[in-house]
């Protein structure tokens, strides 16, 4: 637990926190990452002396921790949207981490002042299911009606219209690690060895047609003659996705 009056230093590479320290620059936390976002290892306390190593869900949320020694020091859960609860060795409920562990819900950072998840680009309220700030891409531009929406974000972000929506009010299948854009955890088409940043766009933009046009991947291989209408909105985000990809390989 960090006191009111006490100062934190963060030091990041990239995106990601690696290290902090405390106003005396003594070091407080160090973190070891995988190869993706959001993705911690291990953590060590300096304060404690101890390496800790998470355990993670299919969505990427922290629900253990566990020491040197491989025994269970935390377990976590959550609700629909996030809102955690914390667990001793003991099986205790307590209100925060004994140990200083800051991530949870899909790997983000939780604010244990404010109750608040840091999702890089806004804070993310898990009690109300909303970002505490609208989406920074959505820039307001009064057209001639006096609207204040670009068509071209309509088009390709329909949830501009609710901008402080948290993943599309879909939050066990989704992520948005940037507070900008829902996307799935990884590409459901490709291997990793094929997931460039250019190939990731493509499937980001897939499974989130997918999300708005309620398509699943049968829509491969199925007609689905008892819904044509919802066949070629899927077919379209599949048609979309193989083009993208084209362009990042052969282009």
């Amino acid at each position: 637990m960090v006191a009111l009056n006490d100062t934190t230093k963060y030091c990041y590479d990239g995106d990601q926190v690696i290290a902090e320290f405390n106003e005396s620059d003594i070091i407080q936390r160090r973190f070891f990452y995988g190869p993706g976002i959001d993705e911690p290892i291990c953590m060590y306390a300096g304060t404690l002396g101890q390496y800790y190593y998470y355990h993670y869900d299919g969505l990427g949320s922290v629900v253990a921790l566990t020491d040197s020694d491989g025994a269970v020091v935390e377990t976590y859960s959550y609700d629909a949207f996030g809102g955690p609860t914390i667990r001793n060795s003991a099986g205790m409920v307590i209100s925060e981490s004994s140990v200083g562990n800051p991530y949870m819900f899909t790997g983000r950072r939780l604010d244990d002042e404010t109750g608040l998840y840091y999702y890089r680009a806004r804070y993310y309220n898990p009690s109300i299911g909303r970002f505490i700030s609208r989406d920074p891409i959505l820039v307001p531009i009064i057209d001639f009606r006096g609207h204040f929406w670009m068509l071209e974000i309509l088009m390709s972000r329909p949830h501009a219209l609710t901008p402080y929506t948290y993943c599309i009010n879909n939050p066990i299948n989704l992520l948005d690690p940037e507070g900008l854009k829902p996307q799935t955890p990884g590409c459901d088409l490709f291997p990793d060895f094929l997931e460039t940043a250019c190939v990731g766009g493509c499937c980001d933009q897939h499974d989130y047609c997918y999300v708005v046009n309620n398509c699943d991947m049968s829509s491969w291989w199925s007609d689905s003659d008892d819904c044509p209408l919802a066949a070629e909105d899927c077919d379209r985000c599949n048609k979309q996705v193989v083009s993208c990809i084209r362009r990042c390989i052969f282009w």
